[in-house]
């Protein structure tokens, strides 16, 4: 919300004059620029390109394409360093990888995503997510993830589904988790022919 619209004489407000030097509120008068007429505000884009949020929701809703001025911003952020790489470079993007590499979300779908490959710098954050360990066990590595099994062994439904589905085989770490819950403890038993 611009409170510059609320107040009945905003030129008198203080700081109307910088308002355009926070990037939401450049962003906002970009894009009712660019509502109107179609162009790009090269005037405001310096604002713009300070926050990985407005940055990347520029390149979204105006730019459509690579805008390397906001690159330096939007790589700070693990959502929009994702997003970014993911929907307009389509490629890996080295200078968004450590921001990427924080979240077991955003880490596992630029892998799978994006690189279509390994994205070592993200496993430590993947590694603390069940549902992300399996995930990439089973669909980037195609078998045994060891740093993701701590946490895989914890679960009985991710301790399951990373034997039955990701190394198929027995997954002895995971079997305490598993022999907990009823139901997969028999999925387990019967698929690898074994009593917990």
């Amino acid at each position: 919300m611009n409170l510059y619209d609320l107040h009945p004489n905003p030129k008198k407000a203080p700081g109307y004059e910088q308002r355009f030097d926070v990037p939401q509120l450049a962003l906002e008068k970009a894009l009712k620029i660019f509502e109107k007429t179609g162009k790009r505000s090269p005037k405001l884009e310096s604002a713009i390109a300070k926050d990985p949020r407005t940055a990347y929701d520029y390149v979204r809703k105006v730019i459509k394409d690579k805008w390397p001025e906001g690159e330096l911003a939007i790589a700070k952020n693990s959502k929009t360093a994702y997003w970014y790489a993911s929907s307009f470079l389509r490629k890996e993007w080295p200078e968004g990888e450590p921001a990427i590499a924080k979240s077991s979300y955003d880490s596992f779908w630029y892998a799978y995503r994006t690189r279509k490959k390994r994205f070592p710098l993200g496993e430590p954050a993947i590694a603390k997510d069940g549902e992300f360990s399996f995930r990439y066990a089973r669909d980037i590595l195609k078998g045994k993830f060891p740093l993701g099994e701590p946490v895989l062994a914890t679960d009985a439904q991710w301790a399951f589904n990373y034997a039955a589905y990701a190394i198929k085989k027995r997954f002895p770490l995971g079997e305490p988790a598993i022999a907990n819950s009823p139901y997969f403890k028999e999925l387990y038993e019967k698929l690898f022919d074994v009593d917990l």
